[in-house]
C-alpha cells in the first residue's frame, strides 16, 4: 500500500557514499549535506523557493563519517561529522546562507555523532570514544552551532547511541554496548546536571535510532535478522517489550532480500505529533514508512503494525532519511545503487 505518493524526486550525478545529513533552514527549505564519493569531502544541495535543488556543491571539507544536521536556536544549520583523525568537527552554517570554516569539536571519536536539543534549545552533541567506547557529549553557552564544551559522560564498549528530550525538559541518551545491552542516562532535571546509567534490558543491535512523540513516550528502534524492532519507554519511564515487524516481499526480486538493511530514521511530523519509522530493502525499489498508531492506539506508545512503500523506480542503496519541510510535507533523501552510489531527494505528495 502507498500511503506517501510522490510529488516531485531528483537524482544527481555526483556519486557519493554513507548517509546523507538532513535539515530544515530559517526559510523552511530543506538542506542536504553527504560525502561524495571522488574525494571524500562534503557536499550540500539546497531547496528553492520553488521546489528545484542546486547542484550539489563541494565545500572542500574531508569527511571519513556521516554528516548529521541540525539547526540550532538562532535558526543556522550546524553540520556534524567525523573527520580526519577521528576529530568531532563542526560546519556551521553563516548569516548569508554560507558556510564555515569547519571547526575541531573533539577527538578520538568514532562512528557518527548524534544532535539534540536541551530545554532551551541549545545544542548538545553526544558521542563514543574510540579508544575506550565511552559516552562524551559537548554542549554549548551560545544559542548557535558554536563553542561546544566536551565532558565524559561515562560507560564504555559503546557501539551506537541515541538521544532526545523527554517531555519534562530532560536530555536522555541511550547506548549499545558490545554485547548488545541497552543502557540509559538522563539529565536530574532540564539544562540540569546528569544521573547515572541505569541497565534496560539486552538484544538490541548496533542499527540504534530514538524519536520521542508528543504524548513523552520514547521510542527506539533498530533492524535485527533483517526485521524492525521497536521498544518504548512511556511517559511513566515504563519500559514496553520489544514489538518486531517484517516487511512483506512484494516486489519483483525481493524473495531475494526480504527483510529491512541499514539503521533505521525516526521522523517527527510537528503539525500531527505523529512519528514514522523510515527503512529501506537492500535491492528494492522502495522506501517504507512504519507510521505510529493513531489516537486513542497511541495513548499507551503502540505502534502501527503495517508499513507502507514509497516506490522510488530505482534500487534503494541505503541512507534513507527524512525531515518535515516548511510546507509540512515529507522530504526524503537516500542513496540509489542504480547504477552507480547518487543522491537521490524526493518531496512526498501527502501528510504523515
Amino acid at each position: 500500500m502507498e500511503l506517501f505518493n510522490k510529488r516531485s524526486k531528483q537524482v544527481f550525478d555526483t556519486e557519493v557514499a554513507g548517509t546523507p545529513g538532513i535539515a530544515v533552514d530559517r526559510a523552511g527549505r530543506v538542506v542536504v549535506l553527504v560525502r561524495g564519493a571522488a574525494k571524500g569531502t562534503l557536499h550540500v544541495t539546497r531547496q528553492q523557493p520553488d521546489g528545484s535543488w542546486t547542484e550539489p556543491a563541494d565545500l572542500g571539507e574531508p569527511i571519513e563519517g556521516d554528516p548529521v544536521a541540525s539547526r540550532a536556536a538562532d535558526g543556522r544549520i550546524g553540520v556534524f561529522y567525523r573527520g580526519p583523525g577521528n576529530e568531532l568537527r563542526v560546519l556551521a552554517e553563516k548569516g548569508d546562507g554560507g558556510w564555515g570554516p569547519a571547526l575541531t569539536v573533539a577527538g578520538e571519536m568514532t562512528g557518527n555523532p548524534v544532535v539534540a536539543h536541551l530545554a532551551d534549545g541549545r545544542m548538545v552533541l553526544h558521542y563514543i570514544n574510540a579508544e575506550y567506547g565511552a559516552l562524551w557529549h559537548c554542549w554549548t553557552a551560545s544559542a548557535g552551532p558554536e563553542g561546544f564544551a566536551p565532558e565524559l559522560l561515562g560507560g564504555g564498549s559503546a557501539v551506537a547511541l541515541a538521544a532526545g528530550r523527554l517531555a519534562d525538559g530532560r536530555q536522555v541518551a541511550w547506548h549499545v554496548n558490545d554485547r548488545g545491552e541497552l543502557w540509559e542516562i538522563a539529565q536530574e532535571g532540564p539544562n540540569s546536571s546528569w544521573g547515572g546509567f541505569t541497565y534496560q534490558g539486552n538484544g538490541v543491535t548496533p542499527t540504534l535510532a530514538a524519536g520521542i512523540d508528543d504524548r513523552g513516550h520514547a521510542h527506539l528502534a533498530w533492524i535485527d535478522d533483517s526485521a524492525l524492532t521497536v521498544r518504548t519507554r512511556r511517559g511513566d519511564g515504563v519500559w514496553t517489550d520489544p514489538a518486531t515487524t517484517r516487511p512483506d516481499s512484494e516486489e519483483e526480486g525481493e524473495e531475494y532480500n526480504p527483510g529491512y538493511s541499514g539503521t533505521p530514521s525516526v521522523i517527527y511530523h510537528p503539525a500531527t505529533a505523529t512519528l514514522a519509522i523510515l527503512t529501506y530493502k537492500s535491492l528494492a525499489h522502495s522506501a517504507y514508512f512504519t507510521p505510529q498508531g493513531t489516537p486513542p492506539e497511541r495513548s499507551d506508545g503502540a505502534w502501527n503494525s503495517e508499513c507502507w512503500a514509497v516506490n522510488m523506480e530505482e534500487q534503494v542503496g541505503g541512507g534513507v532519511v527524512a525531515v518535515p519541510g516548511g510546507d509540512g510535507r515529507i522530504v526524503m533523501a537516500y542513496i540509489t545503487n542504480d547504477p552507480r552510489p547518487r543522491l537521490g531527494v524526493s518531496v512526498l505528495g501527502a501528510h504523515m
